[in-house]
């Protein structure tokens, strides 16, 4: 008994101290800390931001260059097709043999 009343003694003075140490820690560390990292993420996120009219704008851009690949590659697939099987390629045949 005589050892938890001497525990007891010493914890008081030692939570006496260690809340008020707390909060200045907190005011001075941690909270100045966490405000720049809060900044700098704001600053991050709006730095690469752009209009959404913008972003629509080069997504459309962006889709088109994909459709023309893609109409290119498609071409190329079929003049394929027509040499391997010795069909003379509509990009080959004259404007005037149609007459």
């Amino acid at each position: 008994m005589q050892h938890a009343v001497e525990i007891v003694e010493l914890l008081i003075p030692i939570m006496a101290l260690m809340i008020p140490l707390t909060a200045v820690g907190y005011y001075c560390v941690i909270q100045p800390l966490v405000k720049a990292i809060l900044r700098f993420a704001d600053a991050y996120e709006k730095r690469g931001e752009l209009p959404a009219d913008e972003r629509l704008l080069r997504l459309e851009r962006q889709i088109a260059a994909l459709q023309t690949t893609l109409d290119r590659v498609l071409e190329e697939q079929e003049f394929q097709r027509e040499l391997r099987r010795g069909i003379q390629p509509n990009a080959l045949e004259s404007p005037l043999s149609g007459d």
